[in-house]
């Protein structure tokens, strides 16, 4: 799990301190401060469209058996005959009719590093994502949680608006 992630950009992998700090528990652990990038791609399954051309053969086939003027009447269940010879075989993986190709790449902390944050600052502005408003949207809350953890407990119950009970 943590084994596999490095940096597509500069190699290195996560520091222990990070790890520490942040230690993995899931299977799609990610250590903090690095970005996760996730390609997908679906196309047509070329073993699919293989075993559809072969089911046409075959009702092609058993229709030309079929005297000409029953063939239009016949069409259906000869075709019916033939999605159940093969339904099962359709069933499996191989046979599914699309296939996803996913490709996953990790990049450092892009702040620890100046290639790293232009090469970082490049590719959100290649695929259109706004990145510094969610940045500077996450200092802020950062930065105000940081402020509020500052308190004691006496000046945080100093805040809390008092409770009043109502009378029956």
């Amino acid at each position: 799990m943590i084994d596999e992630i490095v940096c597509s950009l500069s190699g290195i992998t996560p520091t222990d301190e990070t790890i520490m700090f942040d230690p993995p528990k899931q299977p799609e652990y990610l250590p903090v401060g690095w970005i996760k990038v996730t390609i997908e791609r679906k196309y047509p399954n070329p073993e699919w469209i293989k075993l559809q051309n072969v089911k046409k053969g075959l009702v092609e086939a058993a229709l030309t058996q079929i005297p000409e003027e029953h063939r239009n009447l016949q069409r259906q269940n000869v075709e019916l005959q033939v999605e159940a010879q093969y339904a099962q075989l359709e069933a499996t993986e191989k046979y599914k009719m699309t296939v996803i190709d996913k490709e996953t790449v990790f990049i450092s902390p892009p702040e620890a590093d100046e290639e790293i944050m232009e090469e970082y600052e490049n590719l959100m502005e290649l695929l259109g994502i706004d990145f510094e408003d969610d940045e500077q949207e996450q200092e802020s809350e950062v930065q105000t949680a940081q402020e509020g953890g500052d308190q004691t407990a006496d000046e945080s119950e100093a805040q809390e608006e008092p409770i009043t009970e109502a009378a029956n």
